[in-house]
Protein backbone atom coordinates (compact mmCIF):
# COMPACT_ATOMS: atom_id res chain seq x y z
CA UNK A 1 0.00 0.00 0.00
CA UNK A 2 2.79 2.44 0.92
CA UNK A 3 4.57 1.69 -2.49
CA UNK A 4 1.04 2.34 -4.55
CA UNK A 5 1.11 5.87 -2.55
CA UNK A 6 4.61 6.66 -3.18
CA UNK A 7 4.24 5.86 -6.67
CA UNK A 8 0.91 7.72 -7.58
CA UNK A 9 2.47 10.95 -5.30
CA UNK A 10 5.83 10.68 -7.09
CA UNK A 11 3.92 10.60 -10.86
CA UNK A 12 1.53 13.50 -9.85
CA UNK A 13 4.39 15.35 -8.88
CA UNK A 14 6.36 14.46 -12.33
CA UNK A 15 3.15 15.28 -13.83
CA UNK A 16 2.74 18.94 -12.18
CA UNK A 17 6.29 19.63 -13.02
CA UNK A 18 6.53 18.99 -16.53
CA UNK A 19 3.19 20.17 -17.92
CA UNK A 20 4.37 23.66 -17.96
CA UNK A 21 7.58 22.45 -20.08
CA UNK A 22 5.85 20.81 -22.82
CA UNK A 23 4.18 24.09 -23.32
CA UNK A 24 7.08 25.90 -24.98
CA UNK A 25 4.39 27.82 -27.39
CA UNK A 26 3.05 28.90 -23.96
CA UNK A 27 4.36 32.23 -21.90
CA UNK A 28 6.94 29.64 -19.99
CA UNK A 29 7.61 30.47 -16.25
CA UNK A 30 9.98 28.88 -14.06
CA UNK A 31 11.45 31.99 -12.03
CA UNK A 32 9.81 34.67 -11.01
CA UNK A 33 11.92 37.02 -9.10
CA UNK A 34 12.08 40.29 -10.37
CA UNK A 35 16.09 39.98 -11.55
CA UNK A 36 14.49 36.97 -13.76
CA UNK A 37 11.81 39.26 -15.21
CA UNK A 38 14.42 42.66 -15.38
CA UNK A 39 16.70 40.09 -17.62
CA UNK A 40 13.62 38.64 -19.79
CA UNK A 41 12.67 42.47 -20.36
CA UNK A 42 16.39 43.29 -21.49
CA UNK A 43 16.51 40.23 -23.60
CA UNK A 44 13.50 41.24 -25.64
CA UNK A 45 14.75 45.00 -26.06
CA UNK A 46 18.02 43.46 -27.17
CA UNK A 47 15.86 41.61 -29.88
CA UNK A 48 14.22 44.51 -30.49
CA UNK A 49 17.18 46.03 -31.49
CA UNK A 50 18.20 43.70 -33.92
CA UNK A 51 14.78 43.71 -35.87
CA UNK A 52 15.57 47.97 -36.14
CA UNK A 53 19.15 47.72 -36.89
CA UNK A 54 18.61 48.37 -40.63
CA UNK A 55 16.71 51.83 -39.81
CA UNK A 56 17.90 54.99 -39.46
CA UNK A 57 16.93 55.90 -35.84
CA UNK A 58 17.95 58.64 -34.14
CA UNK A 59 20.43 57.70 -31.60
CA UNK A 60 18.41 59.95 -28.82
CA UNK A 61 15.61 57.35 -29.33
CA UNK A 62 17.28 54.54 -28.83
CA UNK A 63 16.15 54.32 -25.06
CA UNK A 64 13.58 52.41 -23.66
CA UNK A 65 11.86 52.43 -20.45
CA UNK A 66 10.54 49.73 -18.56
CA UNK A 67 8.53 48.80 -15.13
CA UNK A 68 6.98 46.11 -13.70
CA UNK A 69 3.74 45.99 -11.29
CA UNK A 70 3.42 42.94 -9.09
CA UNK A 71 0.44 41.52 -7.03
CA UNK A 72 1.14 38.23 -4.53
CA UNK A 73 -1.55 36.73 -2.71
CA UNK A 74 -1.82 33.18 -1.00
CA UNK A 75 -4.03 31.17 1.38
CA UNK A 76 -4.08 28.46 3.43
CA UNK A 77 -5.61 26.04 5.71
CA UNK A 78 -6.35 23.08 7.48
CA UNK A 79 -8.88 20.93 8.18
CA UNK A 80 -10.49 18.05 10.06
CA UNK A 81 -13.60 15.57 9.12
CA UNK A 82 -15.17 13.37 11.47
CA UNK A 83 -17.88 10.77 10.24
CA UNK A 84 -19.82 8.46 12.35
CA UNK A 85 -21.05 5.09 10.43
CA UNK A 86 -21.81 7.09 6.72
CA UNK A 87 -24.65 9.20 7.30
CA UNK A 88 -23.42 11.56 10.13
CA UNK A 89 -20.84 13.91 9.66
CA UNK A 90 -18.79 16.70 11.01
CA UNK A 91 -16.20 18.92 9.55
CA UNK A 92 -13.98 22.20 10.69
CA UNK A 93 -11.57 24.13 8.94
CA UNK A 94 -9.69 26.84 9.27
CA UNK A 95 -7.87 29.14 6.53
CA UNK A 96 -5.74 32.46 6.21
CA UNK A 97 -4.72 34.94 3.23
CA UNK A 98 -2.22 37.32 2.41
CA UNK A 99 -1.50 39.90 -0.27
CA UNK A 100 0.86 42.47 -1.38
CA UNK A 101 1.77 44.49 -4.12
CA UNK A 102 4.64 46.86 -5.38
CA UNK A 103 5.41 48.96 -8.41
CA UNK A 104 9.48 48.76 -10.16
CA UNK A 105 10.37 51.66 -12.49
CA UNK A 106 14.03 50.33 -13.96
CA UNK A 107 16.33 52.73 -14.89
CA UNK A 108 16.03 53.48 -19.27
CA UNK A 109 18.47 51.17 -20.69
CA UNK A 110 19.83 51.54 -24.03
CA UNK A 111 18.08 49.47 -26.95
CA UNK A 112 21.43 47.78 -28.19
CA UNK A 113 21.58 44.21 -29.66
CA UNK A 114 23.64 43.23 -26.95
CA UNK A 115 20.91 43.72 -24.50
CA UNK A 116 20.12 40.09 -26.12
CA UNK A 117 22.97 38.50 -24.30
CA UNK A 118 20.78 38.73 -20.88
CA UNK A 119 18.63 35.82 -23.61
CA UNK A 120 21.37 33.18 -22.48
CA UNK A 121 20.77 32.89 -19.01
CA UNK A 122 18.25 29.91 -19.17
CA UNK A 123 18.24 28.84 -15.88
CA UNK A 124 16.02 32.06 -15.34
CA UNK A 125 13.82 29.89 -18.44
CA UNK A 126 11.20 33.26 -18.76
CA UNK A 127 9.98 33.80 -22.08
CA UNK A 128 8.09 37.13 -22.83
CA UNK A 129 6.55 35.79 -26.05
CA UNK A 130 3.76 38.59 -26.01
CA UNK A 131 6.08 41.26 -25.58
CA UNK A 132 8.82 40.44 -27.89
CA UNK A 133 5.28 40.02 -30.53
CA UNK A 134 4.45 43.38 -29.53
CA UNK A 135 7.70 44.67 -30.41
CA UNK A 136 8.47 43.26 -33.78
CA UNK A 137 5.34 44.68 -34.69
CA UNK A 138 6.10 48.32 -34.36
CA UNK A 139 9.21 47.45 -35.00
CA UNK A 140 9.35 48.80 -38.55
CA UNK A 141 7.75 51.96 -37.83
CA UNK A 142 10.34 52.68 -34.69
CA UNK A 143 12.29 55.25 -36.63
CA UNK A 144 9.11 57.94 -36.66
CA UNK A 145 7.07 56.47 -34.19
CA UNK A 146 6.47 55.67 -30.42
CA UNK A 147 5.58 52.23 -28.96
CA UNK A 148 4.27 51.21 -25.75
CA UNK A 149 4.00 47.54 -25.22
CA UNK A 150 2.96 45.14 -22.16
CA UNK A 151 3.10 41.42 -21.01
CA UNK A 152 1.08 39.77 -18.19
CA UNK A 153 3.06 37.34 -15.94
CA UNK A 154 -0.05 35.26 -13.87
CA UNK A 155 1.37 32.00 -12.00
CA UNK A 156 -0.80 30.07 -9.37
CA UNK A 157 0.81 27.19 -7.13
CA UNK A 158 -1.41 25.51 -5.20
CA UNK A 159 -1.11 22.20 -3.15
CA UNK A 160 -4.03 19.97 -1.58
CA UNK A 161 -4.26 17.03 0.38
CA UNK A 162 -5.41 14.54 3.03
CA UNK A 163 -6.00 11.44 4.51
CA UNK A 164 -8.97 9.29 5.75
CA UNK A 165 -8.98 6.97 8.24
CA UNK A 166 -11.29 4.24 9.53
CA UNK A 167 -11.41 3.26 12.87
CA UNK A 168 -14.58 0.98 13.32
CA UNK A 169 -17.33 3.09 12.67
CA UNK A 170 -15.79 5.95 12.67
CA UNK A 171 -13.46 7.83 9.66
CA UNK A 172 -11.03 10.41 10.66
CA UNK A 173 -9.60 12.76 8.28
CA UNK A 174 -7.55 15.87 8.33
CA UNK A 175 -6.74 18.00 5.23
CA UNK A 176 -4.25 20.93 4.19
CA UNK A 177 -4.42 23.20 1.57
CA UNK A 178 -1.81 25.99 0.32
CA UNK A 179 -1.47 28.24 -2.87
CA UNK A 180 -0.43 31.53 -3.68
CA UNK A 181 -0.37 33.70 -7.21
CA UNK A 182 1.65 35.95 -8.35
CA UNK A 183 0.39 38.26 -11.34
CA UNK A 184 3.21 40.39 -12.73
CA UNK A 185 2.39 43.37 -15.81
CA UNK A 186 5.63 44.28 -17.56
CA UNK A 187 5.38 47.85 -19.71
CA UNK A 188 8.03 48.70 -22.07
CA UNK A 189 8.27 52.33 -23.51
CA UNK A 190 10.40 53.45 -26.36
CA UNK A 191 11.83 55.44 -26.79
CA UNK A 192 11.84 56.64 -23.36
CA UNK A 193 10.49 59.44 -21.86
CA UNK A 194 13.83 61.35 -21.77
CA UNK A 195 14.34 61.52 -25.26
Amino acid sequence: MKERFAAVFALALFGWASTSKAQEGVQYVNNISVGAIERAIQCEIGNFAKYISKQKVAPARLKAAYSLSEKVSGNGGSGMDLGIFSWINFGASQSQGWGSEGDVTFDPINIHPKNAKACSRRQDALRLLDLRACLQRYAEVYDHANIKCGSQINVKRSFTGGVKFPIYVVTLGPQASWGTEYSQGVKVIAPSAKE
